[in-house]
């Protein structure tokens, strides 16, 4: 039996767009608002988030490809475009000017279409863990609650280190500098414009002041950057939860998960002078993620029991994975609570299901089904 044929890169660019305008205008507006409230069906949130899962699968495997295309299309067409005026205009071959001028608006005119989809994907994206977490779980409830039980479910997809979720902020110097900055750029902004209108009104006086300005301006630029110490690190903390869900087994258990990422954002600024002696400012970003997965299972009384022989995985010490399991009773219910804690050095990364899955049938291994009599 042959393979099925790869689909080209046109084809693929229209089924992720022909996957989007098939939404309705609610899955529409969660993609937009990156937010998902509600108590419905397992069944009903599998088929509601099945349409939006396969536009984003479909937008993941061609958005990269517009992005670099279009940037190579404007790219190359302006530089084209700037040599052919050079070279041509000099030569006084004004047809053929016109005639690669044309051919290069339209290539650049393509390369701008490209641009304007690929940021209308990529405002669309949403995280990579709804499909690979998110809807295998849904996929599991469904099979585990019935068909009548409502699933209250949240699910946050913005961004991680926004600004709205910070919680805590440290620098190991004065943020002051920031607004001195913010005034330094805003009078370069005045002093090149004091330049234009004095270019432009062929006013001396302009001129002079606008070169008096911009030499005072680089000796501030350089003195604020001599004052500076480094490295200059920014340490921001951000609480996100991400995922929340309630609903009730088929057993009569009652579930709550709660998945938060704690998100600490390091942005260190450092000085490294370069073998010509240059001394070069760069910026990075790092990231440090705590995952924290809590899972409570309220089991009925009337049908469970808690194994004697584990009760020693009841006391609520985390183990070396980072788990840890309490148990408490109710006069209707057993209780197991589930706190599991991963730490991982990506912003954007996928949880790995299976894990948690074991976490859950651990926990349900603390009990064992009462006899009937």
């Amino acid at each position: 039996m042959s393979e099925p044929k790869k689909l080209g890169k046109i084809a693929r660019l229209m089924l992720a767009l022909s996957a989007y305008f098939a939404l309705d205008k609610e899955q529409k507006n969660i993609i937009l608002n990156r937010r998902i409230e509600g108590s419905h069906s397992p069944l009903y949130w599998v088929s509601f988030l099945e349409k939006i899962i396969q536009f984003d699968a479909k937008a993941d495997s061609i958005r990269p490809i517009i992005g670099n295309f279009s940037a190579f299309l404007l790219g190359f067409g302006g530089f084209i475009s700037i040599c052919a005026a050079t070279i041509l205009l000099d030569s006084e071959l004004y047809t053929i000017y016109f005639i690669v001028q044309g051919i290069l608006l339209i290539l650049m005119f393509i390369g701008l279409l490209l641009l304007i989809i690929y940021l209308f994907l990529k405002s669309r994206d949403i995280p990579n863990y709804v499909r690979t977490f998110i809807m295998p779980l849904l996929v599991i409830l469904n099979e585990e609650m019935k068909a009548e039980e409502l699933l209250h479910l949240q699910i946050d997809l913005r961004k991680k280190d926004r600004k709205d979720n910070e919680i805590d902020r440290q620098t190991n110097y004065k943020e002051g500098w920031t607004i001195y900055g913010r005034i330094l750029v805003i009078v370069g902004i005045a002093l090149f414009s004091l330049l234009i209108f004095g270019i432009y009104t062929q006013d001396e006086s302009y001129l002079i002041m606008s070169f008096i300005g911009f030499f005072i301006f680089v000796f501030l630029v350089a003195f604020s950057s001599f004052a500076n110490k480094y490295p200059r690190i920014l340490h921001t903390t951000h609480l996100f939860p991400w995922l929340s869900a309630q609903g009730k087994l088929h057993d009569g258990t009652r579930l709550d998960i709660n998945l938060t990422d704690e998100v600490h954002k390091f942005k260190i600024t450092r000085s490294k002078r370069g073998s010509s002696g240059k001394t070069k400012i760069k910026t990075k970003t790092k990231y440090k993620v705590r995952t924290t997965y809590q899972v409570n299972l309220a089991l009925p009384t009337n049908k469970y029991d808690l194994a004697h022989d584990l009760q020693a995985a009841s006391k609520g010490l985390r183990n070396i994975e980072g788990v840890k399991i309490k148990n408490r009773e109710t006069d209707r219910r057993e209780v197991v609570k589930v706190n599991a804690r991963i730490k991982i050095k990506e912003l954007n990364y996928n949880p790995d299901l299976n894990q948690f899955l074991g976490w859950v049938t651990n926990a349900y291994q603390q009990f064992v089904i009462k006899k009937e009599v």
